[in-house]
């Protein structure tokens, strides 16, 4: 089984954005989520699963760039994984690659999936994929970006984001 435990230091935890449908973390932040709680800790303290593990979640949406020193994850089999990788703060790949990742949440979250949304550390890339569909399905910005705050207050996208935050403000924001 390839895994590598969580860097226990950079782990804040996941948040539930949906209530049991909808969650964002960093990639420390996921194993409760995949394997549940009990499951998880007998991976990382044993190494081994004792039971079965009991994802709390359908599909994971990582939006990991690929680099060598991404955290090795065991998916169990059925958790959907779900790839749309591109570079923190870099604004040309965040127009090519967001569109798609939130199409497929969008999907997901449609049939009743259970989503989870990563990046390295949950603050800025799953953010602003999240901002971006809530923004359209709660239809304000503000409601938004505010509930992704209350929820997850490490939240801070690049500020190379700025001009694609600024647009989404601007289109979602009633009266404009």
């Amino acid at each position: 089984m390839d895994h590598q435990p969580p860097n226990w230091i950079e782990k804040y935890g996941h948040s539930e954005i949906i209530n049991g449908l909808l969650f964002l973390g960093g990639e420390d932040d996921i194993d409760d989520l995949l394997y549940g709680k009990e499951e998880s800790r007998n991976l990382n303290g044993k190494g081994f699963f004792q039971n079965m593990p009991t994802p709390q979640i359908d599909v994971w949406i990582d939006l990991r760039d690929v680099r060598d020193s991404n955290r090795k994850v065991f998916l169990p089999e059925n958790v959907e994984y779900i790839s749309v990788p591109f570079r923190d703060g870099v604004i040309g790949e965040a127009r090519t690659f967001l569109p798609v990742a939130k199409e497929l949440l969008g999907e997901k979250l449609a049939n009743k999936k259970r989503v989870l949304v990563t990046c390295h550390q949950g603050r800025s890339r799953s953010v602003m994929l999240l901002v971006w569909y809530l923004s359209e399905t709660m239809g304000t910005f503000d409601k938004a970006y505010k509930l992704i705050r209350s929820k997850r207050p490490i939240s801070k996208p690049d500020k190379n984001f700025i001009p694609l935050l600024e647009e989404w403000k601007l289109k979602y924001t009633p009266n404009n």
